[in-house]
């Protein structure tokens, strides 16, 4: 228990006392010294700590004891904290409000004279209390250094549990100890493995911590052994902890030999519960290196595995999973509900309603001013939030992802300054953004911008601390798109800017993508419905691009040269309706694309080919694409290296005038993995030289109907055909004419019928 909650708590507290805000509240109520006599007192505490959570986890009763006084102490001491730092961020706020009667009389001397006495008294008083308990002990503890314990990016778990602060999970967990006492189980693998899988916060540990403090579990298992596993899949690091879980002691350091010498030791003849909470790891070479060394318990050995990713369940485990849902039918949280809960826990830090099927957010909620976390993900009939939400000073996170239903945030959402991640992806129904929300500063996630009647991109401007993915979405109102800002949002890896189709201007929407040039570090760009004629020629510029996607841009006839992008791995371009050429400038002299893996280009009915050949404008005389398309793929290089050397994916479509593919172009994907030719309808054959493509795994022909040749002797994995009339005809089974030349595929696909799996053959 060396990582505890209660030692964390210690660390917020020391963190809070030297922040800058404490600074503030300090030099503005005169308490310096209090502040600082405070942070003496438990600096000590936090100094014997982690000897007293060892001395727990070894069954010291009289530290036990100690540790439980002590913890209800901090907790006053952290809720106290937290209630002055409200009140000194609810003051700023009013301070910048227009001037009321209330604002004069909480800005009064009298008043804040009278405050200053006031905060002056608790703070001594909860250091007065935290002095006695860390006194009043007859037992010695070792001092140990902040800096001696190690850090982890990720919460550490623990097995213990208190049963009556889990609501509404009484169903999973008997379901989970059915299956822990069933010996049928052990009959489909000697140490069964059962994976709890769900959403993050939905109560997983939670579920795993009552199953594993349960009485009967406790008698039925000779062993139990809890391991928090977390980012890190190390077999060394796991084997280690089990161990020290085993024997409640510490282990030498051992190599792995040693130590699964000393696991075996432990495990032998014993029929064993492990846990192992919270696993992110999907390689399955890694699982199974750990699992060789498990299997030496007793037959009705078990493992618990707790994860988020269906495919961890399926890499550990042949037995179906237990998904854990949102709370059951009979505590479906209502209004009602959810006001006893906001008058039971008024110090409640983390609140998840996802899934809860509620309608309304209750006013009361406001009241919970200590909370961190609020989750309504997945609530479909939410409409809005009541306004005392944004009275959540403290709340850091707010998800409210897949709430349909919801058509608007909270309109004094400036006021929440301590929100870090605001979730509103997959809102369907939101349409515009409240103004505060330039004011939030410090938000780190934001993966939807509404822009609206209200919504200027100026809110964005702020905004610079946002990472990960953000969508900006209605843009086509004329505005200075470079207010956004979106040069100085370093952190961010995706961005998707989507037009409104009915808002699309030309020389207006020019002039709002070319102000919305994104940091050097973002690594997808997706662009929908621009309306201009030109794309922006700062495209060309984010060499960290690793995919574009350019997507119903109808009127658009001018991209930037793309193919130089060194990082560039996936490109898609679809429904360019006035696209000509790719590129308009000659053929490069050097290779094109050095990362290229995919390329998509479909439904450009007016494209000709790649590069605009010595600065002609037009090629009339050639049907569209057909022998530009040659000089897109086959233009060889002054380069030893072909233009597509590593694309893996290709995908042609929609081309209605392609009749041959032309056997030269194959030479230039040496590393081509899937092809996939649809809606291409005159046409006939694909190249011979597809048989010398070694890399080549997958080939998929969708609704080519005059589709009638196949190559002889393509060494292939799989083939799919759907709606090619004559090629069904010619290979769909084994007395079928061209049937030789595709026996030897495993898998084989025509029309929705598996002709061919394997060595399987219907």
């Amino acid at each position: 228990m060396a990582e505890g909650l209660l030692f964390d708590t210690v660390g917020k507290i020391l963190e809070v006392l030297a922040s800058q805000i404490f600074h503030e509240i300090g030099l503005a109520y005169g308490v310096q010294d209090d502040i600082s006599n405070l942070r003496d007192t438990v600096d000590t505490i936090q100094a014997v700590l982690l000897d007293a959570e060892d001395k727990h986890s070894r069954k010291d009763h009289a530290v036990t004891i100690w540790l439980r006084r002590l913890k209800d102490a901090v907790y006053a001491a952290e809720d106290l904290l937290d209630d002055f730092s409200t009140e000194f961020l609810r003051r700023k706020l009013m301070s910048g409000s227009r001037v009321t009667k209330e604002v004069l009389l909480f800005f009064s001397k009298y008043n804040q004279f009278a405050y200053a006495l006031e905060m002056g008294r608790k703070i001594k008083a909860i250091r007065e209390r935290l002095e006695s308990i860390k006194n009043d002990r007859q037992f010695h503890l070792l001092q140990q250094p902040y800096e001696r314990r190690v850090e982890n990016t990720r919460r550490e778990t623990h097995s213990f549990v208190h049963k009556e602060d889990i609501i509404g999970r009484d169903g999973d967990k008997n379901e989970i100890i059915d299956r822990l006492l069933d010996s049928s189980e052990s009959e489909i693998e000697s140490v069964a493995v059962i994976p709890i899988v769900g959403i993050g916060g939905l109560g997983k540990t939670a579920v795993a911590q009552l199953v594993y403090n349960d009485e009967d579990v406790k008698t039925h298992f000779n062993l139990r052994m809890w391991v928090c596993v977390s980012d890190v899949f190390g077999v060394t690091t796991i084997v280690e902890k089990m161990i020290r879980s085993a024997t409640n002691r510490e282990s030498e350091k051992l190599d792995l030999d040693q130590l699964q010498e000393r696991l075996r030791g432990e495990i032998d003849g014993k029929r064993y519960l492990l846990v192992l909470d919270d696993v992110w790891n999907e390689n399955r070479d890694k699982w199974l290196e750990l699992e060789a060394l498990l299997m030496n318990g007793v037959s009705g050995s078990k493992i618990v595995v707790t994860t988020r990713s269906e495919r961890v369940a399926r890499i550990t485990s042949k037995l179906p999973f237990h998904a854990l849902r949102g709370l059951p039918e009979d505590m479906q949280l209502n209004e009602s509900y959810c006001n006893k809960i906001v008058s039971s826990f008024k110090c409640l830090r983390t609140l998840n309603l996802s899934n809860s099927e509620i309608e309304t957010v209750p006013s009361l909620i406001g009241k919970l001013k200590h909370l961190r976390y609020f989750n309504l993900s997945h609530n479909a009939d939410i409409k809005s939030l009541p306004d005392s939400v944004s009275r959540l000073l403290n709340l850091q996170t707010l998800d409210l992802s897949c709430c349909d239903d919801l058509v608007e945030l909270p309109r004094d959402i400036g006021k929440m300054v301590s929100l870090r991640h605001l979730a509103i992806e997959s809102c369907l129904s939101l349409t515009d953004m409240p103004n505060g929300l330039g004011q939030l500063t410090n938000l780190r996630t934001l993966p939807l911008f509404m822009v609206g009647r209200k919504t200027q991109l100026s809110q964005l401007n702020g905004l610079n601390k946002l990472r990960g993915s953000l969508r900006i979405e209605n843009l086509g109102e004329k505005q200075n798109s470079r207010l956004a800002n979106l040069e100085a949002k370093e952190g961010l890896q995706s961005l998707v800017l989507q037009w409104d189709a009915n808002k699309t201007v030309i020389y207006i929407d020019d002039a709002l993508l070319e102000g919305l040039k994104p940091h050097q570090n973002l690594k997808e760009l997706t662009i929908i419905r621009f309306g201009g004629i030109r794309l922006s020629s700062w495209l060309s510029s984010v060499t960290n691009l690793t995919m574009i996607d350019i997507s119903i841009c109808i009127k658009c006839q001018y991209i930037p040269e793309l193919d130089q992008l060194p990082s560039l791995k996936r490109l898609r371009l679809f429904k360019l309706s006035a696209l000509e050429y790719i590129s308009s400038s000659s053929p490069p002299s050097t290779t094109i694309f050095p990362s290229l893996e995919e390329l998509r280009i479909f439904a450009c009915p007016e494209l000709k080919g790649w590069w605009r050949t010595d600065g002609s404008t037009t090629q009339t005389a050639e049907p569209p694409f057909s022998h530009p398309l040659q000089q897109t793929m086959m233009r060889t290089t002054n380069t030893a290296e072909p233009p597509f050397s590593k694309l893996k994916s290709l995908t042609i479509e929609s081309i209605d005038d392609l009749e041959t593919w032309p056997e030269e172009m194959m030479p230039n994907f040496p590393s081509i993995q899937n092809i996939s030719i649809e809606l291409c309808p005159k046409l006939i054959s694909l190249p011979q030289r597809l048989n010398k493509a070694t890399t080549l795994k997958t080939v998929g022909i969708y609704d080519c109907p005059n589709m009638a040749i196949l190559p002889e002797g393509l060494q292939l994995q799989s083939l799919e055909i759907i709606q090619c009339p004559q090629l069904s005809e010619r290979c769909g089974n084994n007395m079928a004419v061209d049937w030789p030349k595709i026996a030897h595929i495993p898998n084989i696909r025509i029309d929705n019928d598996l002709i061919q799996l394997g060595d399987a053959i219907n």
